[in-house]
């Protein structure tokens, strides 16, 4: 199930509780729903900031992604937008492949990566 899924799933099981609430609890149990409520919502906020973040755009100055997992890629060159990856040459110096590119680039040759959307579930068997 993905982040977005459980994050509706979340968001309309509040919705139910509340609606339930406030016709059938008394004073005290409001304020414990309402404790309840605020915790869930903490977590629907925290799962919004974990899908805003897989579909930006990211610096590489504020991290690098994974080794070897394909992602999009903004390159300071002509190339523009490609899908590339982060791969290790000789015993440490890291470098971008770019698909359609014959040689490894370096670092600086991109600004920003994002990881790339997932495919649907339906469709794949």
């Amino acid at each position: 199930m993905t982040t977005l899924e459980k994050l509706r799933m979340k968001t309309d099981y509040l919705l139910c509780v509340i609606k339930k609430a406030y016709a059938t609890l008394d004073e005290d149990a409001h304020y414990a729903l309402a404790d309840q409520l605020k915790n869930d919502f903490c977590l629907v906020e925290s799962a919004l900031r974990a899908v805003e973040d897989e579909q930006r755009w990211i610096p590489v100055e504020e991290r690098l992604p994974e080794k070897y997992k394909d992602v999009l890629i903004v390159c300071r060159s002509e190339i523009g937008i490609a899908l590339g990856r982060l791969v290790v040459i000789g015993f440490d110096s890291l470098k971008w492949e770019i698909y359609g590119v014959d040689d490894p680039v370096p670092l600086i040759a991109v600004t920003h990566w994002r990881p790339l959307l997932e495919g649907p579930e339906e469709g794949i068997k």
